[in-house]
């Protein structure tokens, strides 16, 4: 009976556009609105290189002037000022070997079934590379200052625990731009005291098939991956609030994004079949630049988390996010 190999099933120009689009698929925080894909950023990251340059102006400033009737005396211009916002761009890969593969090789469409095993796997690995990147924005000096707001205590009273008060207050961080929040990310602790607190409204999605938790009309994603700590010896739970589009989703091709190769000389001769999948993404906080320093030719996780490595260029109300700390 002939053995169905990895090489035989698997098409990459096929594969990988549907592992990329069941990744989102399977994704809470690309189906919540949270990360958005920016065709300019894509096309950016095709040029090559590190990191993607994103120039902006800043809002125009200054004063007004009282008009005369003096020829000699000029107005003065304003100045109109630039920056710019830097996204990193992540290379990562991963590879398996036959073995843990060989149960799912034999279905009717095994290129569909190895892609839909490889998918979650690279949710759950994108996810935490997004997660890193938000400990990291929120973990600067600049950000902690304005966008966090901490009320946990050493004891854990309800007082200190997640409420409307509480997520209005990290809301009003934004000033006038609070109802821009519309996403709410909680960890599955908090997610579980908004259920005791009868705070919780489902609706369902536009075709009526999934239910939709909401919490004071903010979108909740519930996601374990989301920071915890301690205050004294109490656990405490951070919680993220985004408008849609806060951030940036960019991937393109790597050289060779799937391979297999088999090593004839393993098992003792026998060969061992690998599979090899690349991916080059980014995902980038609107309103900010990577300054961090990167040892290899990629960021790792912890890179990213660093509390030095992002700093922000936009007005605090242009960043749409917030984040609250609660026993």
């Amino acid at each position: 009976m002939a053995i169905t190999s990895i090489s035989d099933v698997l098409i990459p120009e096929v594969f990988m556009p549907y592992v990329v689009e069941k990744t989102k698929e399977l994704s809470a925080f690309f189906e919540s609105g949270i990360v958005v894909t920016d065709a300019a950023i894509e096309a950016k990251m095709a040029n090559g290189g590190k990191t993607i340059q994103m120039p902006f102006w800043h809002d125009l400033d200054g004063n007004d002037q009282v008009t005369s009737d003096n020829p000699a005396s000029s107005i003065v211009p304003n100045n109109v000022d630039a920056a710019e916002q830097i996204a990193v761009i992540c290379r990562r890969a991963v590879s398996f070997g036959a073995a843990d593969l060989a149960g799912i090789l034999a279905g009717d469409d095994p290129m569909r079934v190895v892609a839909e095993r490889i998918a979650p796997f690279w949710n759950r690995k994108i996810q935490n590379t997004l997660i890193s990147t938000l400990n990291g924005v929120f973990g600067g000096a600049d950000t902690i200052a304005d966008s966090v707001l901490n009320v946990s205590a050493a004891t854990a009273v309800d007082a200190v625990k997640i409420s409307a008060g509480a997520i209005i207050d990290a809301k009003g961080t934004m000033g006038d731009a609070a109802d821009d929040i519309r996403v709410i990310a909680v960890h599955s602790k908090v997610y579980q005291e908004l259920q005791k607190q009868n705070l919780i409204q489902f609706i369902p999605n536009a075709r009526g098939e999934v239910v939709i938790p909401t919490y004071m009309g903010m979108r909740v994603v519930v996601s374990d991956a989301l920071p915890t700590g301690t205050n004294g010896t109490e656990k405490t739970y951070t919680t993220y609030l985004f408008a849609p589009g806060s951030i940036a989703y960019g991937e393109t091709s790597a050289k060779v994004p799937v391979a297999i190769d088999r090593d004839e000389l393993a098992a003792d001769g026998e060969g061992v079949e690998y599979f090899v999948n690349r991916r080059h993404f980014l995902m980038h906080p609107m309103g900010y630049k990577f300054v961090g320093t990167v040892a290899g030719q990629s960021p790792t996780n912890a890179e990213l988390a660093g509390a030095t490595a992002w700093t922000r260029v936009f007005e605090r109300k242009n960043v749409p996010m917030a984040a609250l700390i609660t026993n």
